[in-house]
Formats: C-alpha cells, sequence, structure tokens
C-alpha cells in the first residue's frame, strides 16, 4: 500500500486545525497536519551578561500553552531572539514577558509568509492525491487562496527506495543462483573425473598421464636399462682385463724358458 503526501500552502492563520479537517474529510486521508507559524522578536538588552541571565531564567518556559525559546542572536552579544509565539502575539505581549529585566528595544521579526499557515494531508492512494489537488487548488479559504500540491520530492524518494531494495533483491538472486551453478559445475566435474576410464590400464578415477601403471613401467624400464648398461660396461672391462693377464703370461713365462 502506497503513503501520497499533499502540500497545502498560503492557509490564513486565522483557520483552525477543526475546520481544515472538515474541509478534507471526504477525502478519507490518514493524517492532516496543520502547522501555524510562529512569531520572532529580537530584543537589544543592556549587556552581554543580561542576555545571558534572561536566556537562562525565560528559555523554555509557557506561554499560552507554547513553549518560548530565548537564544542569543548572531547580530550582537547583547540582542537576543525570542520565538515560539503564536501568530497573534505582539510586541506587547513581549514586553510584558520581560518586564523584570533590563531591555532596550523589542522588535518583530517579518519573513516571507510569516503570517501563512501550511499543511500535510496524507492518503492511501495517488488517484486521491491528484483528485485533491484538482478539486482543493486554488480555493479560497478564509481571506486567501490556498496552493495544493503533490509532494513528489518524497514520492520520488519513496519510489527511490522501492527500487532501490528491488535492485539488491535481484542481485542477490543473481548471486544465489551463481553459486548453486558453480556448485553444480563442481560436482559435474568431479563425477566426470571418476567415471572416466584410463586408456592404459582401462580403470576410472584418473587419465592417462597419471595412471599408476605407467609410472611403474617407466621405474621398472629405467631400472632395466640401468642393469644392461652395467652389464655392458661390465663385460668389456672383464675382456680387457683378461687379455692383458694373458699377454702378460706369455711374456714373463717366454723369459723363464
Amino acid at each position: 500500500m502506497s503513503i501520497i503526501s499533499v502540500d497545502v500552502t498560503n492557509i490564513d492563520n486565522s483557520v483552525t486545525q477543526e475546520t481544515f479537517e472538515k474541509l478534507f474529510q471526504h477525502y478519507h486521508p490518514t493524517v492532516v497536519k496543520l502547522h501555524h507559524p510562529h512569531q520572532k522578536f529580537f530584543v537589544r538588552v543592556s549587556s552581554p551578561s543580561e542576555a545571558t541571565r534572561i536566556i537562562t531564567e525565560v528559555n523554555g518556559k509557557e506561554m499560552g500553552g507554547v513553549k518560548i525559546s530565548v537564544t542569543l542572536s548572531k547580530k550582537a552579544p547583547n540582542i537576543i531572539r525570542v520565538s515560539g509565539f503564536a501568530h497573534d502575539k505582539k510586541v506587547s505581549d513581549v514586553k510584558r514577558l520581560l518586564k523584570n529585566y533590563n531591555f532596550k528595544t523589542v522588535k518583530l521579526c517579518k519573513t516571507k509568509n510569516s503570517t501563512m499557515a501550511k499543511a500535510e494531508i496524507i492518503v492511501k492512494k495517488r488517484e486521491i492525491a491528484l483528485k485533491i489537488v484538482e478539486e482543493m487548488d486554488k480555493k479560497k479559504i478564509g481571506e486567501s487562496e490556498i496552493t495544493v500540491k503533490l509532494d513528489d520530492k518524497k514520492e520520488k524518494q519513496k519510489i527511490a527506495k522501492k527500487e532501490k531494495k528491488e535492485k539488491y533483491q535481484k542481485k542477490f538472486i543473481r548471486k544465489e543462483k551463481g553459486e548453486k551453478k558453480d556448485k553444480k559445475d563442481a560436482t559435474q566435474t568431479m563425477k566426470s573425473q571418476t567415471t572416466q576410464k584410463c586408456f592404459i590400464c582401462g580403470r576410472g578415477g584418473h587419465i592417462a598421464s597419471k595412471c599408476p601403471e605407467k609410472k611403474h613401467g617407466g621405474d621398472k624400464k629405467v631400472e632395466n636399462k640401468g642393469n644392461n648398461e652395467k652389464k655392458k660396461f661390465g663385460v668389456k672391462k672383464n675382456e680387457k682385463q683378461s687379455v692383458k693377464r694373458t699377454l702378460t703370461t706369455k711374456k714373463f713365462g717366454a723369459k723363464k724358458q
């Protein structure tokens, strides 16, 4: 089941969460979040130490059910930023909050669309989201026309995540198939080596170049060759010694007579 997000901007700040939900209830959304902008003020105080004291004592306090944030501004060490106020709060409300502290000036920080609210609507089907865009875009609510559009960025992120998951699964399946194939090939090779027969001895499990009988025969042949050469050289030597003895006997025997 897909989840599609629709962004709604340029909503009048006077519109409440309850009113906004009623406008979209016939689309059966799963979530409707209305965000009102918070007011932000810059306060110039007497000294950096006074700024530190206000931050320590006021930051995190509640005002009208909302927590106030007080931080040091980057503009100067004696300027603090006070934010978190509801959209209807004014400079006089901030002065009342800081009446026990030594401050000089309080200014409202005006930003683009600071007085406009925005919302996020989540539905289950893309068709419903497209219908909301078609029917509700440029519709006047309160004093302003709202802008409704499909959150393509979130949709693209979800699609990309889904595609990445599918790619990983395909890669894993290919790897698994490859391992099975390698295992099958190894089994077939082993089986082939076991069943093939040697043409020298006629038995299986080895090839002719590794036949044990061929090796034995080769050793025997070498041994026989060595014996033949030994006999050959041995005979020649004996013949020479015999001829030499005969000649010596004839020579000395002739002298003695």
